[in-house]
This record gives structure tokens, sequence and C-alpha cells, in this order.
């Protein structure tokens, strides 16, 4: 997605081999985890960028970028990896647009309280005290889950400029994508005026928090405060690619090549439900998304919890209705909320996460 300038903010979504990125004899043993999540998450971050295109939405005619849905969050969206996987007819290097590999995502951001919107496959993964994945995800991930469609975040054009930041992602038109089962991750790069100071006399830098929710489902939420950033313990990159199962691991999202199970054998010809029913199914995630997200001793909703609400009444884009064949898998959205506020690490008796876990507000 192109860069939302006024917090510095980009997103994306990547792909690499699936095969480099799995671990498939798994360890629960933590100094083995982390070294093979260390691994996995530097060749995930090495991923080639998918080419995104702008997806035009109702209100924004006139193709500006920025929407602005009711509460005046500002919302981006862009379509994702239509040209992942190539065919070479006659030996010529030919691009098939292949619709059942399309990827649209969202993504908004909410001043105040910065949101990030996305649409498609994500999660988080690795161990983590309280109610607050840590930012490490091992991805022990040997069991890899189907992402039938992508998504990436944005608005308008490809997103991602070249910046010391991001070096590490390669840009989409570098290589040939064989065949095979890709290793889709999202990239989420900040920088240091994406933490918003406070209105207060003294103007601190508040924190960030990160939602990314696959089909309207959360897979993954994290807490990023300014002096993780300044003491190298976070990076301003981070990276997502696949959803938390257990302490130690992690499923891959991945991306099939057209007519492939995940095995490797044909996939004959399916019925799909329609191009609407699952946009509706999506939006359905999302109010109920919504509604988990509780109210506090006031009665107030958290501002993500209202923004999900509008985003679930969004009609759908008309690009969206190419995005999809008779008998093809069904398109994915990837939802990615950036929230600035204040925020703080519970202290006390906590568990260890099995599944991606909101934060409390």
């Amino acid at each position: 997605m192109p860069q939302y300038r006024a917090v510095g903010v980009q997103v994306c979504l990547a792909a690499a081999s699936l095969a480099d990125t799995i671990t498939l004899d798994m360890k629960t043993i933590k100094g083995t985890a982390v070294k093979n999540s260390d691994d996995a998450e530097e060749r995930l971050r090495n991923s080639s960028r998918l080419a995104e295109e702008r997806v035009p939405f109702p209100g924004d005619e006139d193709g500006f970028g920025p929407y602005f849905l009711k509460n005046d969050e500002p919302f981006m969206m862009a379509q994702a990896g239509a040209d992942l996987f190539k065919v070479t007819p006659a030996g010529d290097h030919a691009i098939r647009r292949t619709s059942d590999r399309t990827s649209q995502s969202r993504s908004s951001m909410e001043l105040g309280t910065l949101t990030s919107h996305n649409k498609e496959h994500i999660a988080n993964g690795d161990h983590a005290k309280g109610n607050q994945p840590e930012e490490r995800r091992h991805s022990t991930r040997a069991h890899p889950q189907v992402s039938h469609s992508l998504q990436v975040p944005g608005s308008s054009q490809v997103a991602l400029s070249p910046g010391p930041s991001h070096s590490s992602l390669r840009s989409s038109q570098s290589h040939e994508t064989e065949m095979t089962p890709q290793a889709l991750s999202l990239h989420i790069i900040l920088d240091n005026k994406t933490f918003l100071r406070n209105f207060t006399d003294d103007l601190k830098p508040q924190h960030v928090k990160i939602d990314v929710l696959y089909n309207g489902m959360l897979v993954a939420c994290t807490f990023i405060a300014p002096k993780d950033i300044a003491s190298k313990v976070k990076p301003l990159h981070q990276v997502f690619g696949g959803t938390r199962v257990d302490w130690l691991a992690e499923r891959p999202w991945v991306l099939l090549p057209p007519g492939q199970n995940v095995d490797g054998t044909l996939r004959g010809l399916r019925r799909a439900i329609g191009v609407r029913e699952r946009w509706e199914q999506i939006c359905a995630a999302l109010l109920k998304e919504a509604g988990e997200r509780g109210f506090n001793k006031y009665g107030d909703r958290p501002p993500s919890a209202d923004y999900l609400e509008q985003l679930a009444k969004m009609e759908m884009p008309e690009p969206v209705e190419h995005m999809q064949r008779p008998g093809g898998r069904r398109f994915g959205v990837i939802d990615v909320i950036l929230t600035v506020g204040e925020g703080k690490k519970l202290t006390g008796p906590v568990k260890y996460l099995k599944e991606p876990t909101r934060l409390r507000d």
C-alpha cells in the first residue's frame, strides 16, 4: 500500500518459498525453537513483495486514495498478488492473472487512535506473557495453512518505496515465482512519527497497538512502546507470517499455485460460494469481532470496535466482483488496524499464549 505519509506507515504482502520457511521436525525446547523462529523470520523478511493495485471503493470516485469512514478514520485498500504465479506458454514468460490467486487488502489508520486496516491471511505466533503477544513469532511452522486468496493493505499505487527500514524486501519483479507453494507474509513498516505524541504538556510519544485480522477473525495482536524501538528490542519493520497454534509454534499462511492442493496433488473443480456471499461472511466476522471488544465502565466501546463496525457496513467495491472465478478458490481479506494510545505489559500472574489474543482495553 502507498505510504500513509501523515504517520509514516507502509503495509504490504510478500511471498517466499514455503519449504524454506517451515520446520518439519518441531522441537518444543525453547532454545531450538527460538533459532528456528529467527531463521524463518529472516527468510520472511527477505521475501519478494507482491505487486499491488489500488482498489477504488465507494466514496472515493475521484481516486484520491485515503478514504475516511464515519468517524474520520483514514482507510486504504489494495489488491495484491494477482500475478504471483507466472506461466510460460511456448517458452515465453507470460504473466497470467489468476483470480483464484487474487489478493485484496484494506488498510486503515485511526489518528488519535491510529488504525491501519487490511484484509486477508495473517497471524502471529510465539510464546508471550500476559494478554499481549511478544514481538518474536516462533515460526516452527509445521502444519501449513492454505491461504485461499491474497490480500494486502493499500490504496492506489504500489506500496513500498526504497528505504533502509525495508531494504530487505525484494521487488515482486525481481524473479519469477515457481509453481510451488509460497509462504505469505505481512510487512508493517512503522516510522518514529507513527508514535503520535499525546496532547498533554509533556508531548510524550504514545504506544502503538497492531491488530491483524484474517477474513474478519483476529490472528495477531501486539503492542509496541517507543522505548522498545529506541532500545532495539523491537524493530520498526514488523513481520507476520502465520497464526499461533501453541506456545512455540505457528501455522503459516500458504499461497497455492492454481489447480494444486497443499500436498501437491491436482485440485479438481469445486463449488464455491459467490463473491457477494463471501464478502458478507467476512463482514459478519468483523461485526462479531467488534462486539467481542466489549465496553468500559462508562459504557464506551474501544475506537477499534467502532471502526470495525463501520468497515463491516461498507459497500462491496466493484473490483471485488472479479477476484473470484466459478469453481476457483475464494478470495481472502487481511485487515490491519493501528491504534495509538497508552498501554503497558501485564506483570501479574499470567499464562503463556497458545492462540491469538486481543489486548485488554
